[in-house]
């Protein structure tokens, strides 16, 4: 879909905004520092339903979206966390442990270290106090013969570096 609404928690209503520049189904979305909504990847329209490496920004003072850069891997079911420099960490997806980090304010994408395990569906991202992310479980493998991912890792946006929660917290 396109369409974009806002819910107001005060009257418990829906209102539409502007839409998307791109259909997406599965994006993932989190809010920037200054207010703004960064909007990731997702399933395409059409046929062949592809995963998109698109991002889009949503401007809540003027309700309307403008494209920013993209990411160099197309991602659907990943996490974006919003780190503490107010740049944005990008994690996984479909049997992916490929990472990026997005600045909004250059709007370039680069290259982070990979995960240790893939993850996909399900999986978690949480800012911890200490400005490091720590990202659980998920899923991994293809659609026909999927997994369970039981680990946990810590990325270190400083170091650039992922270690496993057993040894991050020493």
């Amino acid at each position: 879909m396109d369409s974009v609404e806002l819910y107001d928690p005060m009257t418990g209503s829906s209102s539409p905004t502007g839409s998307l520049i791109g259909r997406r189904a599965l994006p993932t979305a989190v809010v920037l520092a200054d207010g703004r909504v960064l909007v990731t990847g997702g399933f395409g329209g059409g046929a062949a339903a592809l995963s998109l490496a698109s991002a889009e920004i949503y401007d809540p003072s003027s309700g309307t979206w403008s494209g920013t850069g993209g990411m160099a891997t197309g991602r659907v079911q990943h996490m974006a966390t919003l780190l503490s420099d107010g740049r944005v960490l990008v994690v996984g997806g479909v049997s992916n442990r490929a990472t990026e980090i997005y600045d909004p304010s250059t709007e370039n994408w680069s290259k982070a270290a990979d995960t240790i395990e893939r993850r996909g569906d399900g999986h978690t991202a949480t800012l911890l106090m200490d400005g490091r992310v720590l990202v659980a479980g998920g899923a991994s493998g293809s659609r026909l013969q999927p997994f369970d991912v039981t680990s946990a890792e810590v990325y270190d946006p400083v170091a650039d570096t992922w270690t496993p929660s057993t040894e991050a917290a020493r």
